[in-house]
């Protein structure tokens, strides 16, 4: 009977692994997509800044508009780190990069998870420990190590800036609520109510998971970029409080052998998966010109044309990233514009009554502009400007002589 009941251990140790494999590539999965967010352009560019001005920005650099004005780069050491990756690796680097950071993420808010699934002796996690007191105590200490960054307390300023802020999370669409039309977003409403059950199943007063359940509930609701948030608190709060499951220990223990072959198996689907999604530096850069005004930003780079440039928001990030010489009109950094900039823009570009009264186009010496937007068709039977540049995505116009 010795050899069908080792038999019979090895096929579930396999199959675990296989799970493991599995569970660890489908964010990974998620991970592997190509780089669409606009903004982090100019955070590429940021980092540069730093890098070569060897300190942090206190005023903006960036923007016609925000040009002399105190501007915070509260995320300047992830700008830092994201050029780095950029400047060693190409735009590649930041994916792969992201892939390991999401699989150290999810490790960490699956320990107690796994822990009960493969019974890791040195799994005894404390966080129910933690006292309001201690928790008073943390949060001081992360206040107090504020003041030890570039900024000191002027950090602070963009979070009164974002809270006052009310436009922008009308208009831009990461910024607006869940509206509950994707499958992702109610599966993070089906987490945030499991977590919400999982900590009244406890029956006592747990301060820091419950913080942590309203702090990113408030996140996420409000704006549908940060969905992320709920995502990993939800899943912590899950992995960690769970006494209504069942407490058996189920006798199965990873061995170094098995990380081994969970480890490579996870390099491989990640492997095959960026064949299958062709995720090279040749493919990220053809992606980005399918996105990006590449070719009109190339065209201008070249011409003697001058400021002032008139573009939109989406394009802001990438053309500060692309035209360094260019200070740009408009671009993600909502903070620093304030919500009349923004809605006027959105306006201006939309085609509504008024467009032409706005002083910054009629000021624009330049302007680089989306094929499908309002304003463009607008400005192609408009006899104060000439068209000098088109091609699939972009159009560059100037006012005429």
């Amino acid at each position: 009977m010795t050899q069908p009941t080792s038999l019979a251990d090895s096929e579930k140790s396999a199959r675990r692994i296989v799970i493991l494999v599995l569970l660890y590539c489908i964010p990974a999965f998620q991970a592997l997509l190509p780089i669409i967010d606009a903004d982090i352009w100019w955070h590429l560019r940021t980092g540069q800044w730093i890098i070569s001005n060897g300190w942090v920005p206190v005023q903006d650099p960036f923007s016609a508009y925000g040009m002399g004005k105190p501007w915070v780069a509260y995320s300047w050491l992830f700008e830092l780190f994201v050029y780095g990756l950029f400047k060693n690796f190409g735009l590649g680097g930041i994916v792969v990069q992201f892939i390991y950071g999401l699989a150290a993420l999810v490790l960490f808010v699956g320990e107690g998870l796994l822990c009960r699934l493969f019974s890791f002796d040195r799994c005894n996690s404390n966080w129910q420990a933690i006292s309001l007191g201690r928790l008073s105590l943390i949060l001081l200490a992360c206040g107090l190590a504020t003041l030890a960054t570039p900024y000191h307390y002027h950090l602070y300023r963009p979070i009164i800036e974002y809270s006052l802020q009310s436009g922008a999370f009308r208009i831009i669409s990461e910024l607006q609520p869940l509206f509950f039309r994707t499958v992702s977003e109610w599966l993070v409403l089906a987490m945030t109510l499991v977590a919400a059950f999982v900590l009244g199943w406890e029956r006592s007063w747990l301060p820091f998971p419950t913080s942590l359940l309203l702090m990113s509930a408030f996140l996420t609701f409000q704006a549908k970029r940060d969905i992320w948030v709920m995502a990993l608190a939800a899943a912590f709060i899950i992995s960690q409080y769970q006494s209504f499951f069942s407490t058996a220990r189920l006798p199965f223990a990873l061995t170094r052998f098995q990380i081994t072959f969970i480890t490579a198996g996870l390099m491989l689907g990640i492997f095959l998966m960026g064949r299958h999604r062709e995720l090279s530096e040749k493919g990220f850069q053809n992606i980005v010109a399918q996105m990006f005004p590449v070719g009109a930003a190339e065209f201008v780079s070249r011409s003697k044309y001058t400021g002032p440039l008139y573009n939109d928001l989406d394009w802001g990030g990438y053309l500060i990233w692309s035209l360094p010489n260019f200070p740009v009109s408009m671009d993600g950094r909502t903070n620093l514009h304030g919500d009349e900039r923004i809605q006027r823009s959105v306006a201006t570009w939309g085609g509504y009554k008024g467009w032409d009264s706005d002083p910054e186009l009629r000021a624009a010496q330049l302007i680089l502009a989306r094929n499908r937007e309002a304003l463009t068709s607008l400005l192609l039977i408009d006899p104060r400007f000439e068209l000098v540049y088109e091609d699939g995505i972009a159009a560059v116009f100037v006012p005429r002589r």
